[in-house]
């Protein structure tokens, strides 16, 4: 195992990401415990890892690892880890395959790109040591199986037909009658007809007119309505003050990046939401410089510093703050 290896390794036991200049990114991955159902296999949880070759920004754990570990000064330990790198890449132009210490295997395709298998038991982990898979029988239980029941059909009851029959009734009504009562409607109804008064038409039509023109001015169409308030669009002075606002505030942005192009990520590829809330929380703690800086990914920055120096000697300042957890240096380009 070479030094750059153990360095991967010991990194990868306390932080989620490790970063190789000019090589990649380690990154872990928690998978949980599952059941292997065709087996009736339990296996735990394991820390699987993957390799990220875009991630090839210096994020100074590497670096500060060596520099503790030997005594080194950054320009001495960035000097040998470039030269670990260098022997790493001949090796896998050689022979296509090297060791990474006991996280797995890194191989050179031939597109030219590299290609990561982690061992299958995943990389030593504290809080997942000593879990090991187990086999669970399936326990079987006999069925109890229950008696027929035999059908009973019910005996016929002589008593109950007999009340039906005393429940059906006959009722006869007298035909002569429903002629009499039929006469006497139609005499009552042509009466009301021949006594009905006329030459009341008019009347009824001075009336019906009165009714009409009531009904009409009463209806809600003849209400005035009142005018709903539409809100007045924005002027064109107001406009254009605002983009001219927004212009200014780009400028100051541009400006300053080129100016000190180097900043510290707190945290990457959050929503704008949990960024604020993140801000809120480290200005409350002090931390001022702390900002949102939206681009094609929203990121939480921490201060603008001109050169890289600057950058790493404030970065192993905010490594002592419980509230960060892995900041890594990033250039605006």
């Amino acid at each position: 195992m070479t030094e750059l290896s153990k360095h991967i390794s010991n990194l990868l036991l306390e932080h989620n990401c490790v970063i190789v200049p000019s090589l990649g990114g380690f990154v872990t991955q928690y998978i949980p415990a599952h059941l292997v159902a065709d087996e009736q296999l339990f296996l735990p949880p394991l820390r699987s890892v993957g390799f990220n070759p875009r991630l090839t920004m210096n994020d100074g754990l590497l670096i500060q690892s060596y520099m503790q570990t030997y005594h080194l000064t950054y320009q001495q330990a960035q000097k040998n880890i470039e030269k670990e790198v260098n022997i790493l890449k001949h090796k896998l132009q050689e022979t296509g395959t090297a060791e990474i210490g006991n996280i797995g295997k890194l191989l050179h395709n031939l597109d030219g790109h590299y290609d990561f298998e982690p061992i299958p038991a995943g990389i030593m982990s504290p809080y997942l040591y000593g879990l090991d898979s187990y086999i669970l029988e399936r326990l079987n239980i006999p069925q109890e199986v229950s008696p027929t029941k035999e059908e009973t059909l019910p005996l016929p009851n002589p008593s109950a037909k007999k009340r039906k029959k005393k429940e059906d009734y006959t009722i006869t009504i007298n035909r002569e009658f429903v002629n009499y009562i039929a006469a006497v409607m139609i005499a009552v109804v042509f009466y009301f007809v021949w006594a009905a008064p006329i030459g009341t038409a008019d009347s009824s039509n001075q009336k019906a007119t009165i009714l009409q023109s009531e009904l009409i001015f009463s209806t809600p169409a003849h209400k005035q309505v009142a005018a709903e308030e539409v809100p007045q669009p924005k002027t064109l002075q107001q406009k254009q003050q605002e983009t001219q606002k927004e212009q200014a505030d780009t400028a100051a942005t541009t400006t300053l990046e080129e100016t000190k192009p180097y900043t510290i990520v707190l945290a990457s590829r959050v929503s704008s939401k949990n960024a604020e809330t993140y801000v809120k929380s480290l200005h409350s703690q002090g931390l001022k410089e702390a900002e949102i800086h939206t681009g094609k990914t929203t990121r939480v920055i921490y201060g603008h510093y001109k050169t890289e120096s600057e950058a790493y000697q404030q970065l192993n300042t905010l490594r002592n703050n419980p509230a960060i957890s892995d900041p890594w240096i990033m250039h605006f380009k």
